[in-house]
C-alpha cells in the first residue's frame, strides 16, 4: 500500500479548516430559518458555538502545518535511509597492522612431564694416568738375588718390604734396614704343643675386567691354615690398582682368605698376584 505524502495532506487540512471557518459566518448572515420559538433558541446557541470554531480551527491549521513539516522531514529522512539500504559500498582497503601488545603475566608452572628413554651407553673413555707402582712378591728372600724397591720377599716366617734398590750379598731382612717388617712371625702359642706356624700363599688369577669396574680377588689358605693378612699386586702395574684389602671367614666364622679389590683401568684380562700369610698349628 503506498504511502501518503506530506503534500497529499496539506491540501485535504486547509480544505477542512476552510469549511469550518465558513459555516458561522454563514449563520450570522441569516442562512438559517427557525419556524419558532424553541427552533430561534437552539439558532442562536448553535451560532455561539461556531463563533468560536474559527479560533480553533486556526490554530488546529497551525499545528497541522507542523505535522505536516514534520511528517516530510521524516519522509525524507525514509528516503534517503531506503536508499542507502538499496546499494552497499565497496569494501574498504585493509588497514595498518597495529602495535604488537604488553606480554602477558607468566603462567602457572606445568607438571613434570614423564622419564625419557633411558640413553644409550657412552663411548668408552680414552685410559687413564698409570698409578703408582704396587707391591711385588718375590717370594722367599735370597741373599744372591738383587731386589727393587716395593719388592716383598719372607724370611723367616716374617714377610718384608724393600724401602729401596738392595743388592745382592746383603744381610737378611729383619736385620738390614733396608727392609721394612709386613707381617711378623707370631710367637708359640701357650696352649698348643707346639705353637703355630706361619705360611705364604700365593695365586695369581686371571680377572676378564672392563675399564673403571672394581674387582675382588682372593686366596684361601690351604690345609686348614687361618688367614692372618696378606698382600696383592698386578702383574702389570699400568692394568689397574689394589684399593683395599680384608680377611674373609668362612661359614663357620673362622678366617680362611685374603680378599683384594682391584680397580681395572682396561678392558682386558688382568693377572693379579694375591699374597696371604697363613697360620697352621706347628707339628
Amino acid at each position: 500500500m503506498p504511502r501518503p505524502s506530506a503534500r497529499s495532506v496539506v491540501p485535504a487540512a486547509v480544505v477542512v479548516l476552510v469549511a469550518l471557518v465558513a459555516a458561522p459566518q454563514a449563520v450570522a448572515a441569516g442562512g438559517v430559518q427557525a419556524p419558532h420559538a424553541r427552533a430561534t433558541q437552539a439558532t442562536v446557541k448553535l451560532t455561539k458555538q461556531l463563533k468560536v470554531l474559527p479560533r480553533q480551527a486556526k490554530r488546529l491549521e497551525v499545528q497541522l502545518r507542523t505535522v505536516v513539516a514534520r511528517l516530510a522531514a521524516l519522509e525524507a529522512r525514509v528516503g534517503a535511509l531506503e536508499a542507502g539500504a538499496g546499494r552497499a559500498g565497496a569494501t574498504g582497503a585493509q588497514g595498518p597492522q597495529g602495535p604488537q601488545g604488553p606480554a602477558g603475566p607468566a603462567g602457572p608452572e606445568g607438571p613434570q612431564g614423564p622419564a625419557g628413554p633411558r640413553g644409550t651407553t657412552g663411548a668408552t673413555g680414552p685410559q687413564g694416568p698409570a698409578g703408582a707402582p704396587g707391591l711385588a712378591w718375590r717370594g722367599a728372600w735370597s741373599a744372591a738375588t738383587s731386589y727393587a724397591e716395593d719388592d716383598v720377599v719372607r724370611h723367616d716366617g716374617s714377610s718384608y718390604v724393600a724401602t729401596g734398590a738392595v743388592a745382592a750379598g746383603g744381610t737378611a731382612p729383619g736385620t738390614n734396614p733396608a727392609w721394612d717388617l709386613v707381617a711378623q712371625k707370631g710367637g708359640a702359642g701357650s696352649g698348643g704343643a707346639g705353637g703355630l706356624a706361619f705360611r705364604v700363599e700365593a695365586s695369581s688369577p686371571v680377572v676378564a675386567a672392563n675399564a673403571g669396574v672394581v674387582y675382588p680377588v682372593s686366596h684361601e689358605c690351604s690345609g686348614g691354615g687361618v688367614a692372618t693378612g696378606g698382600i696383592a699386586t698386578l702383574q702389570n702395574f699400568g692394568h689397574g690398582e689394589v684399593v683395599g684389602g680384608e680377611i674373609a671367614t668362612d661359614g663357620d666364622g673362622v678366617p680362611r682368605r685374603w680378599v683384594v679389590y682391584v680397580r681395572s683401568n682396561v678392558s682386558n684380562d688382568i693377572t693379579v698376584t694375591v699374597s696371604v700369610v697363613c697360620a697352621t698349628p706347628a707339628s
